[in-house]
């Protein structure tokens, strides 16, 4: 488990690797990438006013949360087949 100031990030990194003879990667590179725009968009938002907030850029991370779970769904589903062959 990552203890860095960046945990989230190094996470991230983590699902993203294949862990040969253990496990195939758990997010594809589309949900690695969604979740890295996420986070740095949640970091803005938890450390800056709202004011400061761009619709447009607030209505793309909508649409990507919506397409992210979707294919982080998909991801896991992935996993449990890979481990259960």
């Amino acid at each position: 488990m990552p203890q860095s100031a960046s945990w989230h990030k190094d996470l991230l990194a983590q699902l993203s690797t294949d862990v040969s003879g253990h496990r195939k990667a758990l997010l594809s590179p589309e949900t690695f990438d969604d979740l890295q725009e996420l986070l740095g968009f949640r970091h803005v938002f938890r450390n800056a006013y709202s004011h400061i907030l761009d619709e447009i850029k607030v209505l793309e991370n909508a649409a990507r949360l919506h397409r992210c779970f979707r294919n982080l769904s998909l991801d896991c589903s992935a996993l449990e087949e890979s481990i259960t062959e």
